[in-house]
């Protein structure tokens, strides 16, 4: 079957992230996609056995009544080159359930808002990929607009199987709940989950600009694997979780970026890993809430990682109204420790099991940044030591060290802790670019370690523990070991 109309290629150009949704549907999946009618474009189809061909021209715009494939099945689409693009639009209320295997040379759109399974076993491999339930207007699609808009009704799309873009690929699930429980591959590409009931791409380099969700949904959810080796991912929703592996590692390239950002909450288990010759960068943030009762907040109980192995650490950011860290951060680096910053804008707690480091064995140590405007409070560990040592603030309202060790020493010379303030409370407290007040109460227990030592040559570094109001620090064990500078700021003598 052919069709001729009027023929217009999109110039949508993907940039890097990712999107997958999980929902029950006790349905089979019907034969290979049926019922093909040819909007735009040319597009012939070839049937045999039980594989089906669709030939089409860059741009083909496809009607579909069913688009479904059965594990025996295979559906490709033979397309002029990688760039090509082709939508297919279910427009009945049948789901789209892929047990088979889809392929194509080129970018292949699939729309239906009854819902798209990718199920266990089955298998994808294109160019790109777009798969969603929201409405992608065939004007926006012609003239390259990523605009998926409200569609009633619009249920999950879900990944089970293995989904696989070409090398600079794109590979993006979007709707109201996304989940991959399988495995999505684009190297030095770009994985997509994004859950919304309008979602838009941007055209950006920037992964954290990439996805403006204007109508929220539900969740973005990965128990699965994402690899998009030195690429970009991301994923976006009211609730972001992961309990799988995320990893945009670069063999011998820089890291990747990945980005996880929430209206309400960021639940981050299992692994999440930027790392590359030089590290890459990893985002988390979970949107400020004006209501006291649900804050945004970012759980953090898995590891992540943007280590250099032979140039500098990535950089690693957690941001929230409320953060709770419960497990470790490397930017370690060859050449230099990487940054880490955790800012709460309300409370930060790190536990025992909250081990942070900015290593780094040829060059300086990095910079590690918690601050919380209301109450930091910590046991968990942080590591700056190099050559020489790097930077550890600690900064919040009222800070409660239990058991922290801090560790800031280095070969050739001590590195900078500040916890609370400047030395004798002067103007100026800042981290990493971020204006800082002092602390109006500092307390710590006995099993605190803070150490800024030079090991071997060298002048030992600074320590300062500073409040305005209340310093209990008669507990706390500092190590002095070549340490120039220690001083424990008692409150400020009355006016």
């Amino acid at each position: 079957m052919r069709k001729n109309t009027r023929s217009k290629k999109p110039s949508f150009q993907f940039r890097p992230m990712c999107a997958a949704v999980l929902f029950a549907l006790s349905i089979n999946a019907s034969a290979n996609p049926n019922g093909g009618s040819v909007i735009n474009g040319n597009a012939s189809f070839n049937a045999v056995g039980n594989t089906l061909t669709v030939t089409n021209t860059p741009g083909a715009i496809i009607n579909w009544q069913g688009f479904s494939i059965n594990s025996n099945e295979i559906t490709h689409f033979a397309q002029q080159s990688a760039s090509s693009t082709v939508l297919n639009r279910v427009i009945t209320s049948n789901p789209s359930v892929i047990l088979g295997t889809l392929s194509s040379n080129g970018r292949v759109f699939l729309v239906n808002p009854g819902g798209i399974v990718f199920g266990a076993g089955s298998t994808v491999d294109v160019a790109g990929m777009v798969a969603t339930s929201l409405n992608l207007s065939d004007a926006d699609f012609l003239a390259g607009r990523g605009n998926f808009t409200l569609t009633p009704g619009a249920q999950a799309v879900s990944n089970a199987g293995n989904i696989t873009a070409q090398s600079g690929g794109e590979i993006y699930l979007i709707a109201p709940k996304v989940e991959n429980s399988g495995v999505i591959t684009a190297p030095n590409g770009e994985i997509l989950l994004a859950a919304g009931h309008e979602v838009q791409l941007v055209n950006t380099l920037d992964p954290n600009l990439r996805v403006n969700i204007t109508a929220p949904a539900g969740d973005a959810t990965n128990v699965g694997q994402l690899v998009a080796s030195a690429g970009r991912l991301g994923l976006f929703g009211t609730v972001v979780k992961n309990t799988g592996s995320v990893s945009a590692n670069g063999a011998t390239l820089q890291g990747g970026k990945i980005v996880f950002r929430a209206s309400q909450r960021v639940e981050l288990g299992g692994t999440v890993s930027a790392n590359g010759s030089s590290g890459g960068s990893v985002n988390i943030a979970a949107s400020h809430s004006t209501d006291m009762g649900a804050p945004g907040s970012v759980v953090h109980t898995g590891s992540i990682h943007a280590r250099g192995t032979t140039g500098a650490g990535g950089a690693v950011n957690l941001s929230g109204d409320s953060i709770l860290s419960s497990a470790g951060i490397s930017t370690d680096g060859a050449t230099a420790g990487g940054q880490i910053s955790v800012q709460a804008s309300n409370r930060a707690i790190s536990t025992t099991s909250a081990h942070y480091s900015a290593n780094s064995n040829q060059g300086q140590g990095g910079d590690i940044l918690v601050a919380a405007t209301v109450s930091n409070y910590t046991s968990g560990s942080y590591s700056a030591t190099g050559l020489t040592g790097g930077n550890l603030t600690l900064a919040g309202d009222e800070i409660k060290l239990a058991g922290t060790q801090l560790d800031a020493s280095g070969t050739n010379g001590g590195g900078n802790i500040h916890i609370g303030g400047l030395m004798h409370g002067a103007l100026g407290f800042s981290a990493q670019g971020v204006s800082l007040a002092n602390s109006a109460n500092v307390l710590s227990n006995s099993s605190t370690s803070i150490k800024a030592d030079a090991l071997q040559n060298g002048a030992g570094g600074e320590v300062v523990l500073w409040s305005d109001q209340v310093c209990d620090l008669q507990a706390t064990s500092v190590q002095k070991v070549v340490c120039k500078v220690v001083t424990a700021a008692m409150p400020k003598s009355p006016v």
